[in-house]
């Protein structure tokens, strides 16, 4: 990690406090402090580094490119925050959220693929990639050992899937968006948050808040946040007139199964043969036994090192809960 001054954050809340308060709006009651730009904050207690508030670290002429794309009238849509179970809160009114990048599969979308955006606007995309790939840059050279942990999985994942040049899979964009006290999911276990913003004059608040710590970060153009996100965040209401100002947050992370996702070509073959009851990610068809279907399935793609499971056997129709979506050992 580069020299940075390092400071010790305290955990000031206990986590059944703060679980407590799950999908509800926090105020700047919740914190005491912004932390200081530029230092790496780590756990009092562990030892683990929490967070970095990068500032001004990229160009002005990366930034011009992403928005102009990150401002597509097809990503985040009025009104879709609402979808964002965990994090919409009680009244997300026209806020937007959207993702762009890649997907795993969901019980809805039944086979890993690109999302709408990248698959109807593949050039816009590649427009913004030199802004994601300048943001990967800091994640690697300011938090190496998570960036690798994650260029790992990225290692071992169908390239159609990754972001090129990039340890990411999928970015969030999500559009004036005051987000209620949640924990990330769905991202690689291990891995780190990684967010910036776009933001116009003409509001206030909007700050990320972390209330273990009881600390908060008020980051603006061209600065990056590397975070803890599996703590418990959220952002503090947001003051102005609306339609009169913008504020584009961008997580960039990797999809936990992605990894386990086949190519395209794969994808495709799976879910044409795929039976009910047959899981979403972990296991495949082992074959037809005497012309009937072998209740057996096997780890697809199995990578022993990333801890995924062992075969099991399945004589059910229906789909059971662990089984869609199993847990990690």
């Amino acid at each position: 990690m580069p020299n940075l001054p390092e400071k010790l954050l305290t955990p000031h809340v206990e986590e059944d406090a703060l679980a407590k308060l799950r999908k509800t709006y926090i105020h700047e009651t919740h914190f005491d402090s912004f932390i200081e730009p530029n230092t790496v904050y780590k756990d009092a207690v562990t030892g683990k580094p929490q967070m970095l508030w990068l500032t001004g670290v990229i160009s002005l002429e990366l930034q011009a490119l992403a928005l102009s794309v990150f401002q597509h009238n097809s990503i985040a849509k009025e009104g879709t925050a609402a979808y964002r179970e965990s994090a919409a809160g009680p009244h997300p009114g026209q806020a937007g959220s959207g993702i762009i990048g890649s997907f795993d599969r969901t019980r809805e979308h039944l086979l890993c693929r690109q999302t709408a955006f990248n698959l109807n606007h593949r050039g816009l995309f590649d427009k913004a990639l030199p802004y994601i790939q300048a943001v990967d840059k800091q994640f690697q050279v300011h938090f190496p050992e998570q960036w690798q942990h994650q260029m790992f999985a990225a290692m071992f994942t169908q390239p159609e899937w990754i972001i090129s040049g990039t340890s990411f899979s999928t970015l969030t964009i999500n559009k004036n968006f005051r987000t209620a006290l949640h924990k990330d999911e769905g991202d690689l276990k291990g891995s780190f948050g990684v967010m910036t913003v776009f933001r116009t004059e003409g509001f206030t608040g909007g700050d990320l808040v972390f209330p273990k710590y009881r600390v908060a970060i008020p980051y603006g153009n061209g600065d990056i946040v590397f975070a803890n996100v599996h703590e418990w965040h959220a952002n503090t209401e947001i003051f102005g007139e609306p339609g009169t100002y913008e504020r584009l947050s961008c997580v960039f992370y990797q999809r936990q199964r992605i990894v386990q996702c086949g190519s395209k070509a794969d994808e495709l073959k799976r879910v044409r043969a795929r039976a009910v009851g047959d899981p979403l990610f972990g296991w495949v068809l082992k074959g037809i036994k005497d012309g009937k279907r072998d209740s057996f399935f096997v780890a697809e793609n199995y990578k022993g090192e990333l801890d995924f499971e062992d075969p099991v056997s399945l004589e059910t129709d229906e789909f059971p809960e662990d089984l869609a979506n199993p847990p990690n050992r």
